[in-house]
């Protein structure tokens, strides 16, 4: 999992509002943390990252993508 701290580019196209993805060049200061089985990972709103990179050859992972309303 790649991951940046740093505010979000602009993505070359904008599908934020329809489908709640963006894809963005690769961006500045980027760290990687690998996740082994039973590893999980939690990202905010506006938190930039970049799932499903592999480590050697790729793997068949399960996602789960929880949203819940910030109030």
């Amino acid at each position: 999992m790649t991951f940046s701290t740093l505010p979000p580019g602009e993505p070359q196209t904008d599908w934020l509002a329809e489908k709640d993805i963006a894809f963005l060049a690769e961006g500045q200061q980027e760290k990687t943390v690998i996740l082994n089985e039973g590893d999980f990972v939690v990202f905010y709103p506006g938190e930039v990252h970049k799932p499903l990179c592999a480590v050697g050859a790729p793997a068949k992972v399960r996602k789960a993508v929880v949203k819940m309303l910030m109030v």
